[in-house]
């Protein structure tokens, strides 16, 4: 989790960082109404003195990235299951951990794939 910021950001910069990190994904971008409705639809928690914390940014990548394939309420009660047991760090850690080899594994089935229908 290195790669998340380690001081508190407001709404403005809450989207840049989310946008430039899954930008790249080819995900739909996040907009400053969408985060204060995830607030206001209790997805997200509200800020602290109108800052987001680390685990704020946590919710909200999970949010844009597993938004096109489910409901919000799912999307949520995924991430209160993965983080009982840990502080959102490590949930955030291990989830990207699982991410990176699960897409490790489908790139090799894939080229495996590839390289059986070239023959």
């Amino acid at each position: 989790m290195d790669e998340l910021p380690k001081f508190d950001l407001y709404v403005d910069q809450v989207v840049a960082f989310v946008n430039d990190t899954l930008g790249p994904l080819g995900v739909d971008l996040m907009t400053r109404p969408m985060v204060n409705n995830y607030v206001k639809q209790q997805v997200v928690l509200s800020p602290v003195q109108k800052k987001y914390q680390t685990m704020h940014l946590v919710d909200l990548l999970l949010i844009g990235l597993f938004k096109p394939l489910f409901s919000l309420e799912t999307i949520r009660s995924g991430i209160d299951q993965i983080t009982v047991g840990d502080f959102p760090k490590q949930a955030y850690d291990n989830f990207i951990d699982t991410l990176n080899r699960a897409l490790a594994t489908w790139a090799r089935k894939t080229k495996r794939f590839s390289l059986n229908r070239k023959r």
